[in-house]
């Protein structure tokens, strides 16, 4: 039996804002993205880049041949949607860090 040194490693989450804001970090950060276009739009490019097939993305769901979601993970849609003007990798990328960066400060400074 051939050896694999990625036999042990924990499945990554797909559904993960790290996962999100480690994709977008390797997309050219000046290339455009429709927002409108389900062929193109910026998650159906992640979830297809993660390994799902047959991709359907709404503004609010995600179906593929192994995931159905009736929600995106909270937070996806807004740092794809972003504005008109503001559909670049690169500023979905900043959009994704300033939500994880909140997430952090509220998880730190809120805990009850």
């Amino acid at each position: 039996m051939l050896y694999n040194k990625n036999w042990n490693k924990p499945a990554r989450d797909i559904h993960s804002l790290d996962s999100l804001i480690d994709w977008l970090g390797q997309q050219r950060s000046t290339k455009h993205y429709p927002y409108y276009d389900p062929r193109h739009c910026l998650l159906k490019q992640y979830y297809t880049d993660m390994g799902l097939t047959s991709v359907s993305v709404g503004e609010h769901t995600l179906y593929s041949r192994e995931v159905c979601l009736n929600s995106l993970p909270d937070g996806f849609n807004a740092i794809a949607r972003g504005h008109l003007f503001t559909r670049f990798f690169g500023l979905a990328l900043k959009r994704a860090l300033k939500l994880k960066k909140a997430r952090s400060w509220n998880t730190e400074y809120c805990q009850v």
